[in-house]
C-alpha cells in the first residue's frame, strides 16, 4: 500500500509537470499537486485518531484534520504548501477577496 501511494504521487507529479511544460499560459486552468500528508507518518497519530470499527481507518477528528490540511494547502502558494500537520492544532485559513485557489 505504501509503495502504491508513492507511485501514485509520482504519476500525479508527472501529469502536473506535463501540463506545465505545455506552456499554454491559460489563466483559467492549471494543475497543482496538493502534497497533503506526503511527509507525515500517519501511524504516529495514535489510537485516538483511528476508527473503532477496524483500528485502521481514520476517525472523524482525523478526517477533519486531513480535510483542513488539504483546504489550507489549496489556499497557500505552491512554495508554502505543507506536507504534515499537527492534528491537535489545525488552523483554518480563511480566503480573502484576493485569494486564488492553487
Amino acid at each position: 500500500m505504501d509503495e502504491m501511494a508513492v507511485l501514485y504521487g509520482q504519476v500525479s507529479a508527472k501529469v502536473a509537470d506535463e501540463f506545465a511544460s505545455q506552456n499554454t499560459h491559460d489563466p483559467n486552468f492549471t494543475v497543482v499537486i496538493q502534497p497533503g500528508l506526503s511527509g507525515y507518518n500517519i501511524s504516529s497519530f495514535g489510537a485516538e485518531f483511528l476508527s473503532e470499527l477496524d483500528c485502521f481507518h481514520p476517525n472523524l477528528p482525523a478526517n477533519e484534520a486531513f480535510t483542513l490540511s488539504i483546504w489550507n494547502n489549496m489556499m497557500s502558494d505552491p512554495a508554502n504548501k505543507k506536507t504534515s500537520l499537527d492534528v491537535n492544532d489545525v488552523k483554518f485559513i480563511c480566503p480573502t477577496e484576493t485569494t486564488v485557489i492553487q
